[in-house]
């Protein structure tokens, strides 16, 4: 066999290779990292992050945010702030159809307490009272498909920030 063939026998070799270990990462360990998260609430109050996202479309215009995915994981959306010892209210109207999996949005205080703001196909507007400090507003899933369509507001003085 000539050197060039060799060389080029190793380099599919290689890729072959890489794109095993790549399968077994995406099809074996990562899912391993999202299992049995959905009714973790140490997980949820966390400050990691672990999400899968098959489909991600998501929108913002005038302030309403919408997001249709196929999610398994957690993902925070936004993350409050208030310096308000009085607490400040947080206004959230939503509107969610969930076409398969489990599916939840929560409010995750800054003592880590976890308050589920709606859950699978729901529709609504809740006043949340936040806590002085950093709240954070979280989506989890169990392969969970779907879509949901936010508008957040505050009165008081809330700094919000939408997370990545």
């Amino acid at each position: 066999m000539n050197k060039k063939i060799k060389i080029i026998l190793a380099i599919a070799s290689g890729m072959v290779i890489i794109g095993i270990l790549f399968s077994v990462l995406f099809l074996v360990i990562l899912p391993r990292t999202i299992e049995g998260i959905y009714d973790d609430e140490d997980r949820i109050a966390s400050q990691s992050e672990s999400q899968i996202y098959r489909n991600r479309r998501e929108s913002v215009r005038n302030g309403d945010y919408h997001l249709s995915f196929f999610f398994s994981g957690i993902d925070t959306l936004w993350t409050f702030e208030s310096e308000n010892n009085n607490g400040a209210i947080l206004t959230v109207n939503y509107e969610s159809e969930i076409t398969e999996g489990r599916f939840k949005a929560v409010l995750v205080s800054p003592d880590d307490t976890i308050d589920v703001i709606f859950e699978g196909t729901d529709q609504g507007t809740i006043q949340i009272p936040l806590e002085q400090g950093k709240s954070r507003f979280r989506i989890v899933g169990e392969e969970a498909e779907g879509e949901i369509n936010l508008s957040i507001t505050s009165v008081d003085s809330v700094e919000i920030h939408k997370d990545a």
